[in-house]
């Protein structure tokens, strides 16, 4: 006597039907199989079936130094290579690879030098004292930046000129500015010492410019 028999099988990206044809099948699909039995009776087997595939994604993710994915595993590099395995809600392998960038903090050093003070145009802060002045900004990839102002501050030249102002005409006067170790002078008189005595014969203005080594200061008076 001959029979009919049909078989439902699910299986993941491919199944060998070892009971029936003995071939291999890739997508999901209905096969017959016929048969004669050993008393010479047709038979038919039917196959029914539901092939589900592995699926594949890719998890793109970007951090700021460091990122600690769903291997347990904290990464510290940009890589496209960690791969990890669910199963799908078919008992299927589900495959996600991560494609992750790293944006690493940046610091980096800002060397300044000015007579008296510095105003950063960063921070808007005015600074009068030599020293390292550290700011945290936010990079185009949301992380961390710091920048570090390293200013030196030389110290300005305090200068006023004395001296009697008003004279007649035809009298002397002795004009002076602080004298301070190492500072250079130059007077509109063509002087380079910081006291000069001069005999206008009309109202004059003097003006004197005083360098330190590192920043020039200037003053004028009208005699």
């Amino acid at each position: 006597q001959g029979y009919y028999d049909t078989t439902r099988v699910e299986a993941c990206d491919s199944y060998t039907w070892t009971n029936g044809d003995g071939r291999t099948y890739r997508s999901s699909r209905e096969v017959t199989y016929a048969l004669t039995t050993a008393a010479g009776c047709d038979s038919i087997m039917v196959l029914d079936l539901t092939i589900n595939y592995t699926e594949t994604t890719t998890d793109v993710q970007e951090a700021c130094d460091s990122f600690t994915w769903i291997d347990g595993q904290t990464y510290t590099a940009s890589t496209n290579t960690p791969t990890w395995t669910l199963t799908s809600s078919h008992g299927c392998d589900s495959i996600v690879t991560l494609d992750l960038t790293i944006h690493n903090s940046v610091t980096t050093t800002l060397n300044e030098s000015a007579c008296g003070s510095y105003t950063w145009a960063v921070t808007g802060e005015t600074y009068t004292e030599t020293g390292d002045y550290p700011v945290t900004l936010t990079s185009m990839y949301g992380c961390d930046s710091t920048v570090i102002l390293h200013v030196v501050i030389y110290e300005m030249p305090v200068i006023e000129i004395t001296g009697e102002t008003e004279i007649e005409e035809g009298e002397s006067t002795t004009l002076s500015v602080t004298e301070g170790e190492g500072w250079n002078y130059s007077w509109t008189t063509g002087d380079r010492v910081p006291e000069i005595t001069v005999t206008p014969t009309e109202t004059t203005t003097y003006t004197v410019i005083v360098s330190n080594g590192s920043c020039i200061a200037n003053a004028s008076v009208t005699v």
